[in-house]
């Protein structure tokens, strides 16, 4: 069972939509860092597919598959393996965290090929070629749109067409919650929250990345923080509200492994037993936050070291991580 539902009263747009067709040895391992078979490889499994410097990553259980981001036009088939392998048919919610080809870039080439049911998108009208192209292939016209109202879904099976995706904007202030139950499971539930930036949009400056959806996944003592590419301003936005203070257990650095002069506060702030880095050949992770990772005995993977990462957990704080070097 999936439960969708607004974190407070706020104003968010629904819209209907139609289905498109046509390397070095690691950090030392923290102590609740364990091997993959001693948490039985888990029942939450989160992948940070190698899609170079850019963002894929897919995190599914027995019933149920969340996408946060889609990489770039040209992995498509990369990362349709990946999904063919672990015999994944549909994608239940679709993530895009801003209009950055490394990030929304394979959307459609997905969409073409895997049955999409919820896609969440950031609500501001970037000036990138991205934003257009989204709203062109999703078929979405915004200004034509004359009326926003409160959504409440219970499944988007409730109110799509089958086959037809549904589409929201998470509004700037919102945090919308995603809570799912395995069908006949005692084991918990697993918990989204997807944050919209704090920060104003300037066209000006383009300042797409500080726009950055941010995702968090708690499933009872896991728990996950998905940065998207924010960076200074909406760093300092974010360290400003109470949920800017939790803690987390695996975080996903933003921003492919860049460093900005506050990065340190946030992942002070979060506090992580594992960082993921999602870099590449064209841009490994910078010099400076590997060195402050080693200094503050922050264990790390990045997928330009390390390639595809796996995360297995179970629910007790104890992660099961491999890669494929």
């Amino acid at each position: 069972m999936v439960r969708y539902g607004l974190r407070r009263t706020v104003t968010t747009i629904l819209v209907v939509v139609m289905m498109i067709c046509g390397s070095a040895a690691c950090a030392p391992v923290p102590q609740n860092s364990v091997s993959a078979d001693d948490v039985d490889n888990g029942p939450l499994k989160v992948t940070y597919i190698d899609v170079g410097k850019g963002d894929c990553i897919v995190m599914q259980t027995d019933t149920y598959v969340t996408m946060i981001d889609t990489g770039y036009e040209n992995t498509v088939d990369r990362v349709s393996a990946y999904l063919d392998a672990e015999g994944i048919s549909a994608i239940d919610d679709m993530i895009i965290t801003h209009f950055d080809k490394d990030h929304y870039g394979g959307m459609m080439g997905l969409m073409e090929r895997y049955p999409v049911k919820h896609i969440f998108l950031p609500d501001y009208e970037s000036a990138s070629s991205g934003y257009i192209d989204i709203m062109e292939a999703l078929g979405i016209d915004k200004a034509s749109i004359e009326s926003r109202y409160e959504v409440h879904v219970d499944h988007p099976a409730d109110t799509s067409v089958k086959g037809e995706p549904v589409v929201t904007f998470v509004y700037e202030d919102t945090g919308y919650s995603i809570d799912h139950m395995e069908g006949g499971s005692d084991a918990g539930s697993y918990d989204f929250i997807i944050y919209a930036s704090q920060t104003e949009y300037d066209p000006n400056e383009k300042n797409d990345n500080d726009m950055s959806l941010i995702t968090t996944l708690t499933f009872n003592k896991d728990s996950y923080v998905f940065f998207g590419d924010i960076e200074k301003d909406a760093v300092e936005a974010y360290l400003k509200r109470d949920y800017g203070r939790r803690h987390y257990d695996i975080m996903k650095l933003p921003h492919h492994g860049d460093w900005k002069k506050n990065y340190d506060d946030l992942i002070s702030a979060a506090a992580p037993i594992e960082v993921i880095i999602t870099d590449g050949e064209d841009r490994p992770a910078k010099d400076k936050l590997i060195e402050y990772l080693d200094e503050s005995g922050i264990s790390y993977y990045s997928t330009y070291r390390d390639g595809t990462i796996v995360i297995h957990s179970g629910g007790t704080g104890a992660y099961g991580i491999t890669s494929a070097s």
